[in-house]
């Protein structure tokens, strides 16, 4: 094997190694900033989670009145 081509094959693994952890690093933070999201989303809003399912039993009650 050409030395200039071992240190060349390396040289691109490495590149393609530093890649690979960067896209992981970078969905693991994506990842996380939607589960923060998620979380504040829910814990700001239970009432309107909560308003939400109760028009949603209302209007079945309502249907089975009829």
């Amino acid at each position: 094997m050409d030395r200039n081509g071992g240190k060349l094959n390396l040289e691109q693994t490495q590149h393609i190694l530093n890649a690979t952890i960067e896209t992981v690093d970078q969905g693991l933070s994506l990842q996380r900033s939607i589960v923060e999201k998620f979380k504040k989303r829910v814990l700001d809003e239970p009432d309107i989670i909560a308003e939400s399912y109760s028009e949603s039993n209302a209007e079945t009650d309502i249907t089975e009145d009829s």
